[in-house]
């Protein structure tokens, strides 16, 4: 008898920008009654059920004892007799787009009539004046928050008759590189000639698969294909990944290798050069990134980039690289613009 218990989990990025936020200090400060600013709603997923959300920011009356700071208090929206717990933490981003993170995670258990959960005290007014500056970038308070939501957990109980050895067929695999002895085909890279087995291509990628069924594997100058268009560091890490799964140092040789996993149809390496690009994301590079994206079908990748540009857009927009974007890629501005009014549309 074999005993499981688990959790259904979601996990969001919300990010809540509030324009001329000063104007918010100066008017609602030391009030008599509390007032409100409400977020947009945003949506998360649990076992195929959309939940809706969203927050409420309140700056306290006078007479409270939180009448120092500003409260926030998360919200669902959308009825349902399913109970959910959610998990979220806080922050605001600065001036340097930093995440702040004030106070611990909170905890709540939602329904479709609870009470909101947060923060009584999530942000100093007097902080926030005095720090204008840093914490309130052109006059913008930007709060994000991480949701992580729960359903209710799962035990279920099964008869387990055998018990499978754990086996990586990769570890073999890895044993197949870096001995040669029995390969059946050999790239020719430059100077250089790299060994490969037609079974192992034809398992890991689509397009070696067609290229022996069109037999062009397999010629008359014993099995060698000539690669002319490709630096030969490219070429060995793209066959490493093929035979154990794993990649090293791609810093510099990124673009190229993500040029080739989309090119054979190596969807696991291409989500590794994708998320390996976004890490190294910035204002001077974002717009190159753009059309990396663009032009190896990259969704996430894109989506992710166009997020962070529209964030960023004056300091983008003064860069080199995207007037030349703007110039070679006329269709991607044009995609930026609907992403971002798409997003304001919902706020």
């Amino acid at each position: 008898m074999e005993c499981l218990t688990y959790v259904e989990k979601c996990r969001t990025e919300y990010i809540w920008t509030i324009d001329k936020f000063s104007t918010y200090l100066e008017f609602y400060n030391n009030l008599e009654t509390p007032v409100s600013i409400t977020s947009g709603k945003f949506l998360t997923e649990m076992n195929n059920e959309m939940i809706e959300w969203n927050f409420e920011l309140q700056f306290n009356e006078i007479k409270s004892e939180y009448k120092d700071w500003i409260s926030i208090y998360l919200f669902r929206l959308s009825p349902g007799e399913k109970k959910f717990n959610a998990l979220f933490h806080l922050g605001i981003l600065n001036s340097k787009k930093d995440e702040l993170n004030f106070g611990n995670a909170t905890r709540g258990e939602f329904t479709d009539d609870s009470l909101g959960y947060g923060k009584d005290k999530f942000l100093e007014k007097d902080m926030l004046i005095k720090n204008t500056k840093e914490l309130l970038p052109n006059d913008c308070l930007t709060i994000i928050c991480n949701l992580v939501t729960f359903d209710e957990p799962v035990t279920i109980s099964r008869f387990v008759k055998i018990k499978k050895p754990i086996y990586n067929q990769f570890i073999d695999y890895k044993r197949l590189f870096d001995d040669p002895a029995f390969s059946d085909v050999t790239f020719v890279v430059g100077d250089k000639e790299l060994k490969a087995h037609k079974a192992i291509l034809l398992a890991r990628s689509p397009k070696f698969a067609s290229m022996v069924a069109g037999r062009i594997l397999d010629n008359a100058e014993k099995n060698h294909v000539h690669i002319t268009d490709i630096n030969v560091n490219v070429m060995e890490a793209l066959l490493k990944f093929i035979y154990t799964n794993e990649v090293d140092n791609i810093d510099g040789m990124v673009d190229d290798l993500l040029a080739l996993a989309d090119k054979y149809k190596i969807k696991d390496l291409k989500e590794i050069c994708e998320e390996t690009l976004y890490l190294s994301i910035n204002d001077e590079n974002s717009a190159k990134l753009l059309t990396i994206a663009d032009r190896y079908h990259c969704d996430d990748l894109k989506e992710k980039t166009i997020n962070y540009i529209n964030k960023n857009g004056l300091d983008v927009l003064a860069t080199d690289e995207f007037e030349v974007m703007e110039k070679n890629y006329p269709h991607l501005i044009t995609e930026m613009y609907q992403t971002l009014f798409i997003q304001r549309s919902w706020n």
